[in-house]
């Protein structure tokens, strides 16, 4: 089983890192194995006293010389004296003992000097024994033996029995010696063993300690799989943890599960190289004190019950998973908890149904649902947004069934607690219930009309009193929302959630209308094909534009206030919980084809004795209908009494369940917009890298230089391995495209590559590629995809697609980390390069003034098609993303028409499966497929990165950076615009429109640049490119694109320190000496030598701040750049030191600052791009040293100067007297 560890052990003295001034070694020397036989000696093969050489072959390997299997890079073999004891090389140490006599219990001595033998065999001896830096494990005395044998130590037997007796001795241990233990919690490591952060399994008495989510998912599935699903990894305390005997011994050994614990107070050193943790998510809940929660009644109401009842309330509303009915005993409980998950089953087909009748009847349904709203009632996208939106329906359900239950068997009522329900609903929830727990086998055409008839009593309901809870939603909406301590859910869920019971209001109102209509009593399906099919993304029904009526004028607030209840993307909504995303495919994989289910005309079941059963006034809260003569409702008075305040639209004399949790939508949509997600992350004090705490509370640093060097590298192996996607086929190909010029007409809907420019560019290099791949043969010629009897080889091409994915998930990373703040993950699957003919959607991928670009993604509120924006790529990217789509991308798509013969998403969107690794899944990438591509490619990163929280990393990094990109969108009105006596809005959309970038582009100029300005700064943080001459200017305000505006006050700053540091008292000597100093100081170079660590001196510090930011002082809270300040500020800093110098050149001084001479500058132009790329050189081979010189630069601290000759009044020195007038 394959595992990971948090930390690579240190090896102890005496390894020693490599040091500079060693000498170096050709990467041709080679050096033998210490323990491989000698090859020299023809007694070798006939003596009995040799074993057989039985070591795996990459241990008989040679290897390079100053490296050892198991030790980490940068450390050499010591030069150690080894005295070769036998005629064949091997060797021994002349020591008898390298540790002390062991105390009697505890722990060993430390040893006194190192044994020559174990460091060959990378072995050290701890305190608790041998310790194995190669297999990172302690070895029992009893098996050390084995251990050197099979892995170590090939050798004749009775050298290694030699060996094993002077290692055993000279450690004074034997083998019946039992290791120690830890008496307390460790504070130290130790050496070899990794570091692991663990949970301990919650199950009472099973005490396994568990290693990451999928361990635990592995050890419940095997070990509690009858309690049903396990809890959540990251709900569980967590402890630093090793495992000393994990693989030294057997499984059914004792020691097997032996576990060292580290203090709670430990934490891994920073200098090592720990697993990448979950990034601690903050998931805030509301207190029972919330304003708009007291205004609501909530915790008013939830104080009417003991505080130990509140886990049987929210149990009323859970939705129990599959394994967790299936691990119930046999019996009326189980049969109605699976009969359940028919339910849901069911209802999220109910939800699809009507979708397919609204589109086949032209949504004229939704119309007038919506009229005078901005509501939405539209189709979702996938089969798991269908899954979680039937959730708020279904804990309903569940509610009141249970309670139908509880009364049933006479038991589990809930002290104080009383559904308020009508007498039709308690009727219809128990006709459900007979009839689920009363058939062994259902007939689930049935159960569905019997939920249908349920359903509908729930949304068609008059409510004329005002009491807090007076509805089933109202009782499960609160019970869905509580968490534990009196809290609730954040207000952003509720909001949501109070979203979603509209949508599935509509839908059965909607259903209820068309069953009525057609003169039927029971339902029946709009759709009964795909009603009886497992539903899946390629069946359901499309999102098609919808124009909704404009509110009157009346209603004008109302449709104002209903502008945040339009319904959210769900996987906006759970975005990256992939416990939840299990649970989904885990549900839809249960979804099978219901071929056996029927609808009736109506409703098989009857009355008992033709009269509904009476229910039980324990359970329920009967509401009757009809109020006695002469009772007024207050709600009548108030709809009465409203013509004095306001005409009415309409007398209102009762509200409804939907009206109910509207009220509570727009009472809590105040605090859902002021929410935000906090991962608690800050800045480090030098402002280069950001503090992220882990899922344990743990703070790691996340340094920007890191995230730079990574998103090179990324680039980097995505353009190696798009030449290389087809061997010895693309590099010539890549060569000849890189010489096209690829252009885009923004006006054209078609995709870059099918263009009529482009199309006779690329289609040649297609049909060359494509040609090559099918040959039929698997010579050079061909890679065999077509076998020689002409018959398709599935196997080669399953091979070249996955190879295609692996090119998918670079450019995501690639993407992600270069684009600026990166998208959604779920937004991803929208992204287009190509038109889609079906659906109309438009191309997503663009050249915008030859910058590569994608923009306007899937917006995240269903009513809206796309949302503005665009992200610009780095110059580096766009030849290798052009030949991807371009060149590979047909190619890889006519291969997979070879496999099936719908290819067609393949040719259109970006980020596409061309074999779907999950069942129902879809081809397109979701969330998951976006976080799994990141954390592959930022494993060396001590933090999980995840989609969201690289968002709000680069969020904040440019907030902080770059201040002046959070007001580009508030730019004042030009003097054009105000002469025009128009807005620059108004300007750019209707007048002297710039055609370069048309309205096919749906944004307007100033956006248009102000996104590729954000894209292009972080770009330029990362060392990706320099950003244009229009992006400094925007970006003018930040200390790190700072003009050349301070050039004339770094230039005197120089002249001073040059005379103050190099040249002091030069007027007073000969010109010939003042020209032999000046060469010296131009010689040595003192403010550009690299020495020490430190990069230049003093001066250039002074020169570079002046440069910078002039005679004033960094913004308070500023930091340097991630990466450093830019080299060509050291470049300039260094020029205006060097022309201050060479103005004593010739002995005397003269002024080179006012020379009009073209030659002088551009002698100092040449000066300046020479030193430029000498800083360059520098910042790319000693990056800490340059980010030290930048932060002495910004963090300057100016000398405390000696002002005891200067009194406070003025002495009068300096300035002549009145009277020395006089007597001139």
């Amino acid at each position: 089983m394959k595992r990971r560890f948090s930390h690579v052990s240190v090896p102890p003295l005496p390894y020693r890192p490599v040091l500079q001034q060693e000498e170096s070694h050709s990467e041709d020397e080679i050096i033998e194995d210490d323990f491989q036989p000698s090859s020299g000696s023809s007694d070798n093969s006939s003596s009995d006293e040799y074993e057989e050489d039985q070591r795996p072959q990459d241990q008989v390997k040679r290897r390079r010389l100053g490296t050892v299997p198991g030790k980490p890079k940068g450390y050499a073999i010591p030069s150690i004296p080894r005295p070769s004891v036998c005629a064949h090389g091997h060797i021994s140490c002349s020591d008898s003992f390298h540790t002390p006599a062991h105390p009697s219990s505890g722990l060993f001595s430390a040893p006194e000097s190192p044994c020559s033998i174990l460091e060959d065999l990378n072995i050290v001896f701890t305190p608790y024994g041998f310790s194995c830096l190669t297999h990172n494990m302690l070895i029992p005395m009893d098996v050390f033996e084995n251990h050197i044998k099979k892995h170590n130590l090939s050798v004749k037997s009775a050298i290694r029995k030699r060996i094993l007796s002077h290692l055993l001795e000279s450690h004074r241990v034997t083998v019946e010696t039992p290791s120690p233990e830890p008496t307390c919690d460790l504070m130290d490591m130790i050496p070899g063993l990794p570091v692991s952060s663990a949970a301990q399994c919650p199950v009472t008495g099973c005490g396994r300690w568990l290693c990451g989510k999928s361990s635990l998912s592995s050890h419940h599935h095997t070990n509690h799989r009858e309690l049903g699903r396990p809890v959540s990894y990251q709900s569980l305390p967590k402890r630093f943890i090793c495992r000393p005997y994990y693989h030294a011994v057997d499984s059914r050994d004792a020691r097997f599960g032996k576990v060292f614990f580290f203090s709670p107070e430990w934490r891994p050193p920073s200098i090592l190289n720990t697993e990448s943790l979950p990034a601690l998510r903050n998931k805030t809940t509301l207190p029972p004190t919330a304003h708009f929660l007291l205004d609501i009644g909530w915790p008013q109401y939830l104080a009417t019950f003991e505080k130990s009842n509140q886990p049987l309330l929210r149990d009323l509303v859970r939705l129990r998973s599959h394994a967790e009915v299936k691990a119930l005993p046999k019996g009326r409980i189980k049969r109605f908890e699976n009969s359940l998950l028919f339910l849901k089953q069911l209802y999220i087909r109910y939800l699809i149904d009507i979708q397919h009748y609204n589109c086949s009847t032209n949504h004229d349904g939704v119309r007038i649902l919506t009229q005078g709203s901005r509501a939405h009632f539209n189709p979702l996208n996938s089969v798991s947004s269908y899954t979680k939106y039937s959730g708020p329906v279904m804990q309903c359900v569940s509610m009141v069934l249970r309670y139908v239950q509880a009364e049933s068997i006479g038991k589990g009522k809930i002290s104080g607690f009383a559904i308020p329900c009508t007498p039709a609903e308690v009727a219809a929830a128990t006709r459900l219930y007979d009839y689920m727990v009363g058939k062994e086998k259902l007939d689930l055409g049935v159960l569905m009309q019997l939920l249908h008839a349920f359903l509908v009593t729930l949304v068609r309901r008059k409510i004329e009193g005002v009491d807090v809870m007076a509805c089933p939603s109202d009782v499960s909406l609160i019970f869905s929302s509580l968490v534990e301590d009196d809290c609730f859910q954040p207000a952003n869920t509720i909001t949501l959630t109070c979203a979603i019971l509209q949508h599935n209001w509509f839908a059965i109102s909607m259903h209820g209308a068309r069953v009525e209509a057609s003169g039927k009593t029971a339902f029946f399906p709009c759709s009964p094909d795909h009603f009886k099919k497992a539903p899946s993304n390629d069946t359901l029904p499309k999102r098609t534009a919808i124009s909704t009526a404009v509110p009157s004028e009346v209603e004008e607030t109302t449709a104002n206030e209903e502008e945040l209840q339009g319904e959210v993307d769900p996987e906006v909504w759970m975005e990256e919980d992939e416990d939840e995303d299990e649970a989904d495919e885990e549900e839809q994989n249960l979804m099978l084809d219901m071929e056996d289910v029927h609808f009736g005309d109506s409703l098989p079941l009857e009355e008992e004795n033709g009269v509904l059963k009476a229910p039980s006034k324990k359970f329920f809260a009967l509401n009757e209908d009809k109020r006695p003569e002469g009772e007024v409702s207050i709600l009548r008075l108030l709809s009465e009494n409203k013509i004095f305040v306001r005409p009415p639209v309409e007398s209102m004399t009762f509200s409804t369940p939907y009206t109910r949790f509207k009220f509570v939508w727009l009472k809590a949509v105040k605090t859902a917009r002021t929410e935000r997600r906090d991962y608690g992350f800050t800045f480090s004090t030098d402002g280069q890298a950001v503090n992220v705490p882990d899922s344990t509370g743990t703070f790691h640093a996340v340094k920007f230089n890191q995230l730079g060097s990574i998103a090179r590298d990324v680039i980097n192996n995505f353009t190696t391995t798009v030449q290389s996607a087809f061997p010895g086929h693309c590099a010539t190909l890549y060569e000849e495209f890189s010489t096209l010029e690829i252009t885009d007409d923004l006006g054209c809907r078609q995709s870059i590559f099918q263009q009529p420019k482009n199309q006779p560019l690329l289609q040649p290099l297609v049909q060359t590629l494509y040609d090559q791949l099918v040959a039929a043969n698997k010579g050079r010629a061909g890679l065999g995809v077509i076998r020689r009897n002409g018959t398709v080889d599935e196997k080669v091409i399953k091979k070249l697609l996955d190879g295609e994915q692996n090119i998918l998930s670079l450019f995501n990373v690639a993407f992600h980390l270069s684009c600026g703040i990166p998208p959604r993950p779920f937004q991803l699957k929208s992204f287009r390069y190509d038109l889609d003919p079906d659906t109309g959607g438009e191309r997503n991928l663009f050249i915008v003034w030859g910058v590569l670009a994608l923009a306007n993604p899937a917006a995240k509120q269903l009513g809206v098609g796309v949302q503005e924006c665009l992200w610009a790529f780095p110059s580096s990217l766009m030849t290798p993303v052009l030949f991807y789509f371009g060149v590979l991308r047909p190619v890889f798509s006519k291969l997979l028409g070879l496999l099936r013969s719908n290819a067609k998403e393949h040719s259109i969107y970006i980020f596409v499966h061309a074999i779907p690794k999950r069942k129902k899944a879809g081809n397109l990438w979701n969330g998951t497929d976006v976080n799994a591509s990141l954390q592959k490619h930022t494993h060396s990163l001590p933090i999980t990165f995840t989609g969201a929280l690289l968002r709000n990393l680069t969020t904040g990094m440019l907030r902080k950076f770059f201040p002046s990109l959070t007001e580009l969108d508030h730019l004042p009105n030009s003097l054009l615009d105000q002469q025009a006596q128009h807005s620059r809005q108004t300007g750019n959309t209707h007048y002297g429109r710039d055609f370069d970038l048309p309205r096919s582009l749906q944004m307007t100029i100033d956006r248009a640049k102000g996104y590729i300005v954000t894209s292009q700064a972080l770009q330029a943080l990362y060392g990706l490119g320099i950003p244009d001459e229009a992006t400094c200017h925007i970006l003018a305000s930040s200390h790190i694109f700072a003009s050349r505006k301070n050039e004339l006050i770094a230039f005197k700053e120089a002249r001073f320190q040059v005379l103050s540091a190099y040249l002091l008292g030069l007027q007073a000597r000969e010109p010939d000496q003042s020209q032999t100093v000046v060469r010296n100081v131009l010689d040595r170079a003192p403010y550009m030598t690299h020495k020490n660590g430190t990069i230049g001196d003093q001066v250039l510090c002074n020169v570079m701040h002046a440069l910078l930011f002039g005679t004033s002082r960094p913004s308070v809270g500023s930091s340097p750049p991630p990466l450093g300040y830019s080299p060509k500020y050291g470049g300039l800093a260094a020029t205006l030191i060097i022309k201050a110098i060479k103005e004593w050149s010739l002995g005397y001084y003269r002024d080179l600052l006012n020379s009009a001479d073209i030659n002088l500058v551009e002698h100092f132009n040449g000066c300046e791009l020479a030193a430029t790329k000498y800083f360059e050189d520098l910042k790319e081979r000693f990056p800490a040293s340059w980010i030290k010189l930048s932060t002495e630069v910004h963090n300057l601290q100016f000398v405390r100067l000696d002002l005891s000759d200067l009194p406070k009044i003025w002495d009068g020195l300096g300035i002549p007297s009145p009277r020395s007038n006089d007597e001139a």
